[in-house]
């Protein structure tokens, strides 16, 4: 939950950034660059984390966790989250979407 937790802080903290690590799109002629140094390492790291918690051969649940909390920092950074649910604790939708996948107490 640990890594979760710090994937949301880094969106909210750093959203220019985060924002810029995922839209390759925005980088013209250095996408393919971003995706080599960032974001492949990045899901290869994440996947690898996911397994050490519970088998995952395909990769399907590190990518659908990943989705989940990618998600979760979207919405906490751009403070939409606030509009619809306003009482909710960020660790607690970060604790529900670990144990969704990796079947932890939460």
């Amino acid at each position: 939950m640990a890594t979760g937790l710090a994937y949301v802080d880094f969106a909210t903290r750093r959203r220019e950034m985060f924002t810029l690590m995922f839209r390759h799109d925005l980088l013209e002629g250095a996408g393919e660059n971003l995706r080599e140094t960032v974001t492949i390492p990045l899901f290869r790291h994440w996947r690898t984390l996911v397994t050490e918690c519970i088998a995952d051969p395909t990769g399907a649940r590190a990518l659908s966790l990943w989705t989940n909390l990618h998600g979760i920092a979207v919405v906490v950074a751009n403070r939409s989250y606030e509009a619809i649910a306003p009482s909710t604790e960020v660790p607690v939708l970060v604790e529900r979407a670990v144990a969704q996948y990796l079947g932890t107490p939460g």
